[in-house]
């Protein structure tokens, strides 16, 4: 597979819906064989995803965005009660 530099990517402008992620360099200190990637959410959480995972949606934020959707979906209308 061909390296691919996301630096600098805001993942919402390549094609990945929803996402809150913007790359912000390589991760040098990534022990695997996986390229992997130093990224700040829109919350302002900085980690490190899969590349690959970036690229294809499965990672779109830190995972703010998953708590705030499981937060709605548990979340009971309780309107006119």
């Amino acid at each position: 597979m061909k390296f691919i530099d996301m630096t600098g990517w805001i993942m919402k402008e390549h094609g990945v819906p929803d996402s809150r992620i913007t790359v912000l360099e390589k991760d040098i200190n990534n022990k695997s064989k996986i390229t992997k990637w130093i990224c700040k959410c829109e919350c302002g959480n900085i980690f490190s995803a899969d590349g690959a995972k970036i690229r294809n949606g499965w990672t779109r934020s830190c995972g703010c965005l998953q708590k705030e959707i499981t937060s709605e979906r548990t979340r009971a209308d309780l309107t006119g009660q």
